[in-house]
């Protein structure tokens, strides 16, 4: 008898429960789904050594900061704000590739920053927060290639 009280104060439990949690447009859709893609967290590089790791990357970034300021950048659709050329040999680019306006995530240059690079370049982060329109490129100067033919560019030298 105890535990068909049990079973159904669970049931009306979760019958009242979880269509208000699902429902609620102030939850954040990833606090209810898990991480599915872990590698789209991290930096994915198609060059590999050679690439100074982690503190030319937070170099790299400390550069663009200087440049452009901590606040967080809003880019128009297919606008790059882009750091390089005498920046220790190394670019850092933010790219807007949706077709609207859009702005980074608060705190998110800090966040790629620490993100592992090892020794490899040529490297692109995002995060499926903000659906991966906002993207980030790391690597060497003088290798950049068609990711910088967006229509809109910001690019200043350190």
């Amino acid at each position: 008898m105890k535990l068909s009280v049990l079973v159904v104060s669970l049931a009306a439990t979760l019958a009242t429960a979880m269509p208000a949690a699902l429902s609620d447009p102030s939850n954040n859709a990833t606090e209810l789904v898990p991480r599915q893609n872990e590698i789209f967290y991290e930096w994915v590089c198609n060059k590999f050594n050679g690439g100074g790791g982690q503190e030319a990357l937070r170099r790299s970034k400390a550069y663009f900061d200087h440049r452009f300021g901590t606040n967080v950048l809003t880019a128009a659709s297919k606008q790059c704000y882009g750091v390089g050329n005498d920046c220790h040999g190394y670019y850092l680019l933010v790219c807007n590739h949706s077709g609207i306006t859009r702005s980074e995530l608060p705190g998110m240059r800090d966040e790629i920053a620490n993100r592992a690079v090892n020794d490899d370049w040529g490297c692109v982060t995002t995060t499926i927060r903000d659906s991966g329109y906002m993207r980030y490129y790391w690597g060497k100067s003088g290798t950049l290639n068609s990711l910088w033919d967006m229509p809109n560019k910001d690019w200043r030298n350190c």
